[in-house]
């Protein structure tokens, strides 16, 4: 349950006491043209998302800009909560959730992005697919992926999750009209983060 103070919601100690098998999704919404552009034409209030597998969000997994100040090159990389882009946009809007599954979903959907990042050279970022998604077009290439796409298809290939959409349509902001998720955390970046390095330091 998250409870609210002020205009931000804070997590409750108990939020994040990991069930066993839980799979997160992080949303947030850069402070970037690229995300500036994306939320001016959907409307939507989260343009990035990310997955992880452990509670304290050690390791967070998408695709995304390799460089802090520009867009391209992009792919997959893990993404530190304090470093980074992160780092530099601590006050942007974020959303965490979570989905408990069985032990065999979570296996394979952590092993595949495992695999995923020993072999991260070949996978590239779907700069077509993530303007024809914005478009309602699906459209699916070998190897490429755009944020919540990379999302979708880790929870669809492990069954995890049954999806209203085919990956390549999923935006971030789909994430959040899904019963199915629990959403443990909903406020600025910074708060989070604070959060779980208290917890971390315990």
């Amino acid at each position: 349950m998250v409870s609210a103070k002020g205009s931000v919601s804070i997590i409750s100690e108990n939020d994040l006491v990991t069930p066993q098998n839980s799979i997160y999704i992080l949303l947030t919404k850069f402070d970037t043209i690229i995300s500036k552009i994306i939320a001016l034409f959907t409307n939507d209030k989260y343009t990035h998302a990310a997955i992880a597998f452990d509670a304290d969000l050690h390791d967070v997994y998408s695709f995304s800009r390799k460089y802090v100040n520009f867009p391209l090159p992009a792919g997959l990389r893990t993404e530190p909560l304090n470093k980074g882009i992160y780092k530099i946009n601590e006050q942007m809007p974020c959303a965490l959730f979570r989905i408990q599954v069985d032990s065999d979903s979570y296996n394979r959907a952590r092993h595949e992005v495992k695999k995923m990042m020993r072999h991260r050279k070949r996978f590239e970022y779907n700069i077509i697919g993530l303007f024809l998604c914005k478009l309602g077009i699906a459209y699916k290439r070998r190897r490429h992926y755009f944020c919540s796409e990379f999302v979708a298809t880790i929870l669809t290939d492990s069954n995890a999750l049954c999806l209203p959409k085919v990956p390549s349509l999923m935006r971030p902001n789909d994430y959040t009209q899904m019963p199915e998720l629990e959403c443990v955390y909903i406020g600025e970046l910074r708060c989070l983060r604070k959060y779980l390095e208290g917890c971390h330091a315990l």
